[in-house]
């Protein structure tokens, strides 16, 4: 079996893998906002947590309201129903509106239901503002965070511990971007969807296992891909391949992305110094991708370069229905896409539970027509 095979294996049996005994305490995790390195100098086993677009979510819809995101509806049905309760612990962080508000249901549904079990839930109050105040906060955060997880682990975290984690999960991060760079060549050697399988498999093996399949996979890279019309996915984000596979069968190659699934988990690493925690605190608070990263500014000009060093002939904005956040900045981006001479096509009000994918390939379908009729024509 090709290492490619083995990780798509792994992806489509994360939450077999999440059950296994591995010896030590579990700590699930939601988005990439949530100091692994942490968990993992604590001797424990962090597992990202993600909902599922394909499952009903009759228990959490008793509680939460439909304005909610269906990404956070779904995690909040997961947790009541006991589907994570192999997590000794729980973190969720404050990088949305939607987290925050996923925390506060689990706190209240724990008071109107003692006898439904479920994980401790933890929130890390992390605050992305680019400021020295802010800063002092979030290390606080840090602080303590460190402790509740040297309480679950029954022993004190060391600083070689966390110096060693730092150098693992930044190796990771490195060897993802050179995955990711399969994408980038031309013809593309890697697809989308396989991609997001991918990084998306991360933390459902050993990091050593992880890291190993992913240097197999660079040393024998997958055949080259059809030629075809360069995408782009920015927006909301995406926890299944789904409509990565409906891009690509409506001939697009997805060679870059934007949003908090996919390459930005790992486009930037915690530094490698002899104060561990501080580097810590300064990487989530001002480059770990958020919905709340801040300033806008700064996103967009990533977002650009991202746009420029894959080489993409389009983008498509792909905005979920309850979204707050997001859609706010297209306008801006879509005219930074114009003068460049790069087409975008606006997909607002998109369900994650039960999307139209009819109406979806027909609109994607015509989009890549015109972007590769244009594409060629140049």
């Amino acid at each position: 079996m090709s290492a490619l095979s083995k990780i798509q294996a792994i992806y489509g049996a994360r939450e077999q893998s999440a059950r296994l005994d591995r010896g030590r305490g579990i700590v699930g995790y939601i988005s990439n906002n949530v100091p692994v390195e942490l968990i993992l100098a604590a001797g424990l086993t962090p597992v990202q947590l993600t909902g599922s677009p394909k499952e009903p979510t009759p228990v959490g819809d008793t509680y939460m309201e439909e304005i909610f995101d269906s990404y956070v509806r779904s995690l909040f049905n997961r947790i009541l129903i006991g589907r994570f309760n192999f997590c000794d612990l729980i973190v969720i962080p404050r990088t949305s509106e939607g987290l925050l508000q996923l925390y506060y249901f689990l706190a209240e549904v724990r008071k109107w239901e003692p006898q439904r079990h479920f994980p401790e839930v933890y929130l890390f109050d992390l605050l992305q503002t680019p400021y020295w105040t802010t800063g002092r906060y979030v290390r606080g955060r840090i602080d303590a965070l460190k402790q509740r997880l040297e309480e679950v682990a029954g022993e004190p975290i060391s600083h070689r511990a966390i110096c060693d984690a730092v150098s693992v999960v930044n190796r990771t991060r490195e060897i993802q971007r050179q995955v990711n760079a399969l994408r980038r060549v031309t013809p593309s050697r890697l697809s989308g969807s396989d991609a997001l399988r991918i990084f998306g498999a991360n933390g459902f093996t050993t990091p050593a296992e992880y890291q190993a399949l992913l240097m197999e996979i660079i040393a024998a890279p997958p055949a080259s891909l059809a030629t075809g019309v360069r995408v782009m996915i920015k927006g909301s984000p995406h926890d299944d391949t789904s409509f990565y596979e409906l891009v690509e069968r409506c001939g697009g190659i997805v060679v870059a992305d934007d949003h908090t699934c996919g390459e930005r988990m790992f486009d930037s690493s915690v530094r490698e110094t002899d104060n561990p925690l501080d580097a810590i605190a300064f990487y989530y608070q001002t480059q770990s991708f958020s919905a709340r990263s801040y300033p806008q500014s700064d996103q967009d000009v990533h977002f650009l370069a991202t746009v420029d060093a894959a080489k993409v002939d389009a983008v498509i904005f792909f905005i979920e229905e309850n979204d707050d956040t997001f859609g706010w900045d297209y306008p801006d981006q879509k005219k930074a896409l114009d003068r460049l001479g790069i087409p975008s096509l606006y997909l607002p009000l998109q369900s994650h539970r039960n999307p139209d994918t009819a109406s979806q390939e027909a609109a994607i379908a015509k989009f890549l027509r015109s972007a590769g009729a244009r594409r060629f024509a140049s």
